[in-house]
């Protein structure tokens, strides 16, 4: 590919540049040489690249360098396409297999930087409008690359620790244009990957994990921009979208809300260093409070601690995250911080319970006194407490 920079400083001087007259590339090779010396922006054989490559072409690729979109792609830029300024629909006959070959490498370069920076809108924008300059090698580059991203997908999908890498790194996955260009390109080709992903969103959508829920919902609703040449499919893929939307306009009850804020203290990484010495520190309490109740021979709470622990473990997990084993791949810290909020959430329960039972214990306590009379103001009471927690 030849310096097309060299062409925009000749068509300063000579707007009508003429690649087959050779007064003209005698005209051209000169300014070039005489800007060379002052601005050193360019090689001597940048120069005779370009001569050459006009003595051996004529104006044969002028069809490509008169499109502004192109001759950005050609020079290596990163940018936005406009539509407006494709030329290569009205000259579409005159499109060759040669014009496809000769575009190859800066393509690919284009469709590289894309990927990279995540620009799946503008992918789509510049295949929708270049597609005739777009050789089957390029095209076929442009698939592996999309495979390898649905591919990465299908592998991580079913563990847990990688959902953070989707929100933060892998943000094609919540992008439709991501999806619906894969049907832009070839959708018989891709309907396999994305019906795989699909089937695992399904069956990892069980999930109460609010955060993970939340993620499988938002792919649903982007995925179904897919455009499948299955109707069948295209049906489904749009009904899973209904289904997600309707999940995000329902309001979470308090509880869900509770336990909502649980899950993002346990999703959420602090840090290594951070999260091992408050983990160090709790962990460091608790053999301190068992060691003085066995001190203190106060046996009972140690044990009823232990079986409480142990009956409502699965629930208590619930609360914080319940998943599909398939998830359940924690590192150790991770389940060190998991048994922590396990811990701790059973002291709340607990003393939930002991409150109820208190509260209960006064009651009884009131009726045996007053025989009964003090009913009506405690239902009064206890009404009105009802209508305040429900709100």
């Amino acid at each position: 590919m030849i310096n097309l920079k060299l062409l925009e400083i000749i068509k300063e001087s000579l707007p009508n540049f003429d690649g087959e007259n050779s007064s003209d590339l005698i005209k051209a090779e000169k300014i070039l040489k005489a800007q060379q010396k002052m601005y050193s922006e360019f090689s001597l054989n940048d120069i005779e690249n370009f001569i050459t490559f006009f003595k051996e072409n004529g104006n044969k690729f002028n069809i490509l360098f008169e499109d502004e979109n192109l001759l950005n792609i050609f020079k290596n830029e990163d940018f936005k396409i406009n539509s407006s300024h494709n030329s290569i629909f009205p000259n579409i006959m005159q499109i060759t297999s040669e014009f496809r070959t000769f575009c190859e490498e800066p393509m690919k370069r284009y469709i590289q930087i894309n990927i990279q920076n995540n620009h799946w809108e503008n992918l789509r924008i510049f295949y929708k409008n270049y597609f005739p300059v777009i050789s089957p090698l390029t095209k076929e580059f442009l698939i592996e690359n999309l495979t390898q991203k649905n591919n990465l997908i299908i592998t991580n999908l079913d563990r847990y620790e990688n959902y953070v890498y989707f929100e933060n790194q892998y943000k094609f996955v919540r992008d439709e244009h991501f999806f619906a260009l894969q049907s832009d390109v070839d959708s018989q080709k891709f309907y396999p990957e994305i019906a795989e992903i699909v089937n695992n969103l399904v069956q990892n959508s069980k999930v109460e994990d609010y955060h993970i829920k939340a993620f499988i919902m938002k792919t649903f609703i982007v995925i179904a921009k897919f455009d499948s040449h299955l109707m069948e499919f295209r049906q489904l893929l749009r009904n899973n979208a209904s289904v997600a939307k309707a999940w995000f306009f329902s309001t979470p009850s308090p509880r869900k809300k509770f336990r909502i804020s649980l899950q993002k203290y346990f999703r959420k990484d602090y840090g290594e260093k951070k999260e091992k010495i408050i983990l160090s520190m709790f962990y460091s309490l608790v053999v301190m409070i068992i060691i003085l109740l066995i001190y203190y021979k106060i046996w009972i709470a140690v044990i009823n601690e232990l079986v409480a622990y142990i009956i409502f473990s699965k629930r208590l997990d619930k609360n914080i995250i319940d998943v599909p084993e398939n998830f359940k791949n924690y590192s150790l810290r991770k389940k060190a911080k998991k048994i922590a909020l396990k811990i701790t959430l059973l002291q709340i329960y607990m003393l939930v319970v002991f409150a109820v039972l208190g509260i209960g214990a006064a009651i009884l306590g009131i009726f045996s006194v007053t025989g009964g009379a003090g009913a009506i103001p405690i239902m009064i009471v206890g009404f009105f407490v009802y209508r305040a927690f429900k709100r």
